[in-house]
């Protein structure tokens, strides 16, 4: 529980966590990086289910780190290093691919490998001359992280002076994805849950990201897992509820393509 491990399929634990969320909190997220960048191809598949924006890519550059080698936690090799964003391969997330989710590079500030330097940015600048491009880092909220912010505004101000045509700006995560892919969604996402005797009926107002909503279920005494309903239409999902003497709540969640979140839940007993 307290170490790292490439396996995202040995536990539940993540989808409790993101049960609990929806079904608590009403909060479900349309943007995503993998903790330590460990990304494996069961992440991989799981993400491509709901998430449309991974920020996941810790991709390295062999002329400016060579300290990766095979078997390594964070293994991003062979991804674009140039600050390129891509949809990855089915088998390979690391490669160009045909999956639906873009992945996006992610340097950490102050880590003990691949951190951001000026070259880094540099490289960011410069792709910046021809083609959008969003430069993102991350780091730690357990430590006081205002030198590490102020080390890399600085960063960005010395070599902006060296790229002035470029326009660049602060931004979070999603509207940098959509203003880099070009999304404007004319409508927000809308879910609706309806429930009837131990039948329910999951409907959207337009298309989602992947097959189908994020479905939470809570049990008694206090029990949280979540669970597949069957696609009826590209709108449409039913769900069987096994047991509705011991469920309490239901939750749904879902992303379109564009990073748009919609969240319904229901109060069984």
């Amino acid at each position: 529980a307290t170490e790292y491990n490439t396996s995202w399929t040995n536990n539940d634990w993540h989808e409790q966590s993101l049960c609990r969320r929806l079904i608590e909190r009403k909060y479900f997220p349309s943007i995503f990086r993998a903790g330590g960048h460990i990304e494996r191809i069961d992440l991989s598949f799981w993400l491509e289910q709901y998430i449309p924006f991974d920020f996941s890519c810790r991709s390295y550059d062999p002329k400016l780190d060579n300290k990766y080698e095979s078997g390594d936690l964070n293994d991003w090799r062979g991804a674009p290093t140039d600050w390129s964003y891509y949809n990855p391969d089915f088998y390979d997330y690391r490669k160009r691919g045909d999956m639906n989710r873009t992945i996006f590079r992610t340097l950490d500030i102050d880590t003990n490998a691949n951190v951001l330097s000026e070259k880094e940015v540099e490289k960011a600048f410069e792709r910046s001359l021809t083609k959008p491009t969003i430069l993102s880092v991350s780091t730690h909220d357990r430590r006081d992280m205002i030198p590490e912010i102020d080390y890399f505004m600085n960063l960005v101000k010395k070599v902006s002076k060296k790229f002035p045509e470029v326009d660049w700006r602060h931004s979070n995560a999603i509207n940098a994805a959509r203003k880099i892919l070009n999304y404007n969604a004319k409508e927000n996402l809308k879910l609706s849950l309806e429930i009837k005797n131990n039948i329910i009926k999951i409907t959207s107002n337009k298309a989602i990201f992947g097959p189908s909503p994020f479905l939470a279920i809570n049990e008694l005494p206090n029990l949280f897992y979540r669970d597949n309903p069957t696609k009826e239409s590209e709108k449409l999902w039913i769900y069987k509820i096994p047991n509705k003497r011991k469920v309490v709540r239901l939750g749904v969640a879902a992303c379109d393509k564009n990073g748009s979140t919609s969240i319904s839940v229901k109060q069984i007993k």
